[in-house]
This record gives C-alpha cells, structure tokens and sequence, in this order.
C-alpha cells in the first residue's frame, strides 16, 4: 500500500495539482482575455436586453466557462504564494482561504500546498486538521491527510486529527490516514487503541491489514543500538 501512495504522491507538487480541474489548463493570455460573464453584457447593453431570456443554453455555457477560469485564478493565487519565499503570514492566509472555497478543486490545492508552507504555518495547521475531518469532499480531506503524512507530527493535535479520520466513511482516505501514521513512527504510539479496532472491524481488508502491521510495530521494543 505504502509504496502505491507515494507512486501517487510523486507526482503532486502543486504545480501539477494545476490540472486537477473538470476543465483543461487555462493560460494565462486567456485568462486576461476571458469574455466578461454573459449576464453581465446583456445588463450592460440595452440592446441585447430581449435576449437574456431567448438564449438560457448560451447563457449557462458561457458562465460555466467563466466560473472555470476563476477557479484557475484562485488556484493560481494558492501557487503563487507557495512559490514565493520567505512564507509570511499574507501567503500563509492565502492558503488557509483556499481551504474555504466553494470549489473542491481549490480546496484540494489548498491541502496539499500546506505541506510547502512548513514550518511556518504551523500555527495554521488546525485548519489542515479541520479539513481532513469536515471537508465534504472525500478527495480533498483525502489531500489533507497526504499532506499531514508528510508534515510530520509537529503538533500533536495533528495525531489527533489522524485518529478521528480513521472512521472517514471512504476507505481511501482510511488507508491514507494510515499511510501517515506509519510515517510518524513511534510518534503515532497514541492512535493504538483505534488502531486495534480498525484491525478487527474496518469493512476494507487493506485497512485491517496495514492497522494490524503498525500495531505489531508500535508494541515491538525499540531496537537496541
């Protein structure tokens, strides 16, 4: 499983999260050059007022297409601010935002770019923890988790988080939940007992069966040096 993850993992810096849309890549020139939504113009234009009404299929198409290249311009703001250094709180609220946004894709970016914002945004890392929990998409907490795994246990609310997602409804987000705990080590000697009870009850086999391999390893002795 482990080595599934990090398959996946190796190719989601945040530059590549970019195309991570129902739309394709948006350039920037495009960008710039978007036609205003259309009813804004049919406001603005007295003339093609009787329109508005006559052209709904129109309408809906061109606004769909604006709301796609907005979505790009704030994922592009939550890019920007992880590339530039140093992380100062300004860069830090950008992506914290982010995790707001109405837009799945957003907030998707948002999670994994936490993991670039270290050791900054420590302080800000409740809101990972929020995310991973509460998010309603299952791919976004799935993010937030990868980005915990490694973060590391900074904080140790950060396990805390990581236990409480043990019982996420999605077995994927399970399992990688269970990704980061191997990568705390001893660390996640706290998540024990929950541990135990996904080895036994968990409905997904591999769950079961990484829970009852980190509980083998957490009450194993360390090695003497």
């Amino acid at each position: 499983m482990k080595d599934n993850i990090i398959c996946r993992l190796s190719s989601l810096p945040v530059a590549i999260v970019l195309l991570f849309s129902a739309t394709s890549y948006v350039p920037g020139w495009a960008q710039e050059n978007a036609p205003e939504p259309l009813e804004s113009l049919y406001d603005s234009v007295p003339a093609l007022a009787h329109k508005k009404h006559q052209e709904p299929a129109n309408t809906q198409k061109l606004l769909a297409t604006n709301e796609a290249l907005e979505t790009m311009r704030r994922v592009d703001r939550i890019d920007s601010a992880v590339r530039s250094k140093p992380v100062d709180q300004k860069r830090i609220l950008t992506v914290v935002n982010g995790l707001r946004d109405q837009s799945s894709t957003v907030r998707f970016v948002a999670a994994l770019a936490f993991r670039q914002m270290m050791p900054e945004g420590q302080p800000a890392l409740p809101f990972l923890h929020k995310a991973l929990i509460e998010d309603t998409d299952a791919q976004v907490r799935n993010c937030a988790a990868i980005a915990l795994a490694y973060i590391g246990p900074q904080r140790k609310d950060s396990i805390d988080a990581l236990i409480m997602a043990l019982s996420d409804p999605s077995p994927h987000v399970r399992n990688t939940v269970l990704f980061a705990l191997e990568m705390y080590g001893k660390a996640a000697a706290p998540a024990i007992d929950k541990l135990r009870y996904v080895q036994s009850h968990d409905t997904d086999v591999s769950a079961r069966n990484v829970a009852r391999a980190l509980v083998q390893r957490l009450e194993s002795p360390p090695l003497l040096p």
